[in-house]
């Protein structure tokens, strides 16, 4: 997986999140989104997810696996909604209307529904880290080449 399509994922699945309160998805930098994916890499060689790339805030190299590839978007993405767009949900850096809709929501709504949607993201993590610890048994990672 190269790094332009990992920050689309991460992209996509944070801006989908927002999408959910009406709300866009702020311009945020490669150099930021891997900032953030080279802390999840070390979260994940910390669990033994032996990933075999080394992520700067310019690159990851060499390119990672998908399901690599996938355990950082998914996780990079987990950490953003829950690091970064609840602290900006909450000092209304994200605005102070927001949508469900056509239904007008209150800020606490609105930081239930990324909370929520955060915990999706964190299901889904959890999923691809069982597949790769598993050794991936049905052959889950060959689906995704």
């Amino acid at each position: 997986m190269t790094t332009p399509d990992l920050l689309t994922i991460v992209r996509q699945r944070v801006g989908m999140t927002l999408a959910e309160i009406g709300v866009e998805l702020p311009p945020y930098s490669d150099t930021f989104l891997l900032g953030y994916a080279k802390t999840v890499n070390y979260y994940l060689n910390g669990i033994g997810v032996a990933t075999g790339v080394t992520v700067t805030t310019a690159d990851i190299t060499p390119e990672p696996t998908n399901i690599i590839g996938l355990l950082l978007a998914s996780a990079t993405a987990m950490w953003l909604v829950r690091d970064d767009l609840l602290g900006k949900l909450g000092n209304g850096e994200l605005g102070l209307s927001f949508s469900s809709g056509a239904t007008s929501i209150t800020s606490t709504q609105a930081t239930k529904s990324l909370e929520t949607s955060a915990n999706k993201l964190e299901e889904w993590h959890n999923f691809l880290l069982t597949v790769y610890l598993s050794g991936d048994p049905n052959s889950y990672n060959q689906r995704l080449a």
